[in-house]
C-alpha cells in the first residue's frame, strides 16, 4: 500500500516594526525596524535549506520585506495574497494600545470594528486563501506563508479545519514577530490531517515566539 506524501508548510509572522506592541498597526504600512530586518535574515537562515517550492505573502510591506531575503536566496517569486493582510482596525487604526486597550476576542469576534473588520472577517479571508492554495496542499507542495498576528492564526485554523469559535481556546498558536511555525500534514481529500505543528526556533530577539499583537 502506498503511503501518503507528507506536506510541509511554514507560517511566518513578519519581523518587528516600531509600531508592534505600541499601536494598532492593521493596514498601515510601516517598514521593518532594525530588529525586524535581522529577523527577516534569520527567517531566511532557517528556511533556505528546506524544500520550499512557493512563497506567499500579505501585500503589506512588513510581510513582503520579511519574505524577501528568503525569496532572493531561493530564486523564488513572492506571490502576493491580499487575503493575508492583518485585521483592519478601521477608526482605531494607528491609535495607541495603551489608550484604547481593545479586547478583540471579547468585543469584535463577529461585530466589526468601526470602519473596519471583525475577527470573523479575517477568518473568512483565511478560508478563501486556503481554497486558493488547495492545489498546493493536495500535492503536498512545500510552501511558506508570510502574514501577521491575526491573519496567520486564522490561516492555521483554516488549515486545521477548525470552526471559528475553536480558534480562541487557551494554548493555541500565537505567533511573535519573526516566528516560523512548521506544520507537517497529510492530504486527505478536501481535508488535511495535521501530524505536527511547532515553532522552529525562538526569534533572534530572544523573546518567546508567542508575543505581542499588532
Amino acid at each position: 500500500m502506498t503511503s501518503q506524501a507528507e506536506g510541509l508548510l511554514w507560517l511566518v509572522r513578519h519581523g518587528q516594526t516600531d509600531g508592534n506592541g505600541q499601536r494598532y498597526v492593521g493596514w498601515e504600512n510601516p517598514r521593518l525596524n532594525a530588529v525586524g530586518e535581522g529577523q527577516a535574515t534569520r527567517i531566511a537562515d532557517l528556511l533556505e535549506n528546506r524544500p520550499l517550492q512557493a512563497i506567499y505573502a500579505s501585500p503589506l510591506r512588513r510581510a513582503c520585506d520579511s519574505a524577501k531575503p528568503l525569496a532572493l536566496r531561493l530564486g523564488l517569486p513572492i506571490a502576493i495574497e491580499p487575503e493575508l493582510r492583518e485585521i483592519h482596525y478601521g477608526d482605531y487604526q494607528g491609535r495607541a494600545k495603551e489608550e484604547l486597550g481593545l479586547k478583540l476576542r471579547k468585543d469584535f469576534l463577529h461585530q466589526r470594528l468601526p470602519g473596519g473588520e471583525s475577527l470573523h472577517d479575517v477568518y473568512r479571508r483565511a478560508c478563501r486563501f486556503r481554497q486558493r492554495i488547495a492545489a498546493d496542499l493536495a500535492a503536498a507542495r512545500p510552501i511558506a506563508v508570510f502574514g501577521h498576528y491575526w491573519s496567520t492564526r486564522m490561516v492555521f485554523g483554516a488549515l486545521a479545519g477548525a470552526e471559528f469559535d475553536e480558534l480562541f481556546h487557551s494554548g493555541g498558536y500565537k505567533p511573535g514577530n519573526g516566528s516560523v511555525y512548521e506544520i507537517r500534514y497529510r492530504p486527505a481529500g478536501d481535508r488535511l490531517t495535521l501530524d505536527s505543528a511547532a515553532f522552529l526556533e525562538t526569534p533572534a530577539t530572544g523573546h518567546n515566539p508567542q508575543e505581542v499583537t499588532a
